[in-house]
């Protein structure tokens, strides 16, 4: 599979604490889905927010989409990489769902009749089209998830980073998350799925890495 995301010797330590990540050399693909599991503290949050930008490492390199992760700036390293949190509500803060998806959309510098378009589009996908005129807080946890991946899809990335996203999700909500992972990975983007859930992981990825005190200890099926 073609790598999108590649990273030699990453290390990251939080002031006054131990190292959160070692030396970590990985490649992420596209069109693959790719589980990271770990005990609490072993670096899978950490490794998420340094592929994101959020973080910067202490050391090492970073390259995405073939580009040097350096040279992107937070908003560039957004358009390429998605991220959902595990609590959607630190992502929600428009005043209608459909909203949510246009406004960033319009402050790009989109036309807003192509926004709202395009926005139409990924309401029908994400099964919230009936909810445009709600406001999203007020929706279930499992619709708020589906408004930040529709939110986050709007901007055209090449990656997806999914932190905790079964979590509080019943068995149905569950398949239907792991339909939409699939159709996406069928469109050739990649994701990884950071999580607890160690059997959502087993049954719906493609490679599971485990981590453990912020050092790669499998890399594989």
């Amino acid at each position: 599979m073609e790598s999108y995301i590649k990273l030699a010797g990453i290390t990251y330590a939080y002031p006054r604490s131990r190292f959160a990540l070692k030396n970590i050399d990985l490649s992420l693909n596209r069109g693959e889905i790719t589980g990271i599991i770990g005990e609490n503290g072993s670096g899978k949050t950490t490794l998420g927010k340094i592929i994101m930008g959020i973080l910067k490492p202490d050391s090492g390199s970073i390259e995405i989409d073939g580009v040097d992760g350096k040279a992107l700036k937070l908003c560039e390293r957004g358009g390429k990489i998605g991220y959902a949190f595990q609590n959607p509500d630190r992502q929600l803060f428009a005043a209608s769902v459909q909203d949510e998806i246009t406004f960033p959309l319009e402050i790009k510098g989109l036309d807003k009749k192509v926004a709202h378009e395009k926005a139409a589009v990924l309401l029908k996908r994400f099964e919230l089209n009936q909810l445009k005129d709600r406001v999203p807080m007020r929706l279930s946890r499992g619709e708020k998830q589906r408004l930040v991946l529709a939110a986050t899809m709007a901007q055209e990335p090449g990656f997806l980073i999914l932190d905790e996203p079964a979590t509080g999700l019943d068995r149905d909500r569950k398949k239907a998350l792991y339909q939409l992972m699939e159709e996406l990975a069928g469109e050739g983007i990649g994701l990884a799925v950071i999580s607890h859930d160690l059997q959502f992981i087993k049954d719906h990825a493609n490679r599971i890495i485990k981590l453990e005190n912020g050092e790669v200890v499998n890399d594989g099926c």
